[in-house]
């Protein structure tokens, strides 16, 4: 039975990503071993993965590592994703993974996925939760109003089975 994880934010491709928001990589070489060895150690080929926004920093990065990862990969495009919408418009996009909406409904998850943080979205009255990727210490998670921040930063970079995130969430924590 395949899993459901959700991510975020992970910049395949940008060296100012580290100093940016001080990650704990010395370069970009050991950057994009980390996050390929991390989502590869809780992905399998099967399971399926949202990550919402900012993918990676150019075209030829963004496809190499869609290649590199395990799992069906839905990409909720953010601000920086110039190059996975390039792939898309231009059919280079890999066979494992798709471009989808800005907000992505999971109603099977109670969810809704987007990059910026919502303040309201169409499935408010159900008490669904708002899972985004934005990195921003304003943006944290809060269980108050069901947001869930999965910028990979957050969760020590890799992705996080969505039922997970949610009953942390739920508990007032949060993963580093």
């Amino acid at each position: 039975m395949s899993k459901i994880f959700v991510t975020g934010n992970m910049q395949f491709g940008r060296a100012s990503i580290i100093s940016k928001l001080k990650r704990p990589f010395s370069s970009l070489e050991e950057m994009h071993s980390e996050l390929v060895s991390r989502w590869n150690s809780v992905v399998g080929p099967n399971d399926v993965v949202y990550h919402c926004g900012n993918f990676a920093w150019d075209p030829e990065t963004a496809e190499t590592f869609l290649r590199m990862l395990n799992g069906r990969i839905y990409l909720v495009p953010g601000e920086n994703d110039h190059a996975i919408l390039d792939l898309t418009a231009n059919r280079s996009m890999p066979k494992n993974s798709v471009v989808i909406n800005r907000i992505v409904e999971l109603d099977e998850a109670e969810a809704v996925l987007t990059y910026w943080p919502l303040a309201a979205w169409p499935k408010q009255g159900k008490n669904y939760y708002n899972i985004h990727g934005f990195m921003s210490k304003k943006h944290l998670s809060d269980w108050k109003t069901k947001s869930c921040n999965v910028a990979c930063d957050l969760w020590g970079f890799k992705p996080m089975e969505i039922q997970v995130v949610k009953e942390i969430v739920e508990l007032g924590n949060q993963v580093n």
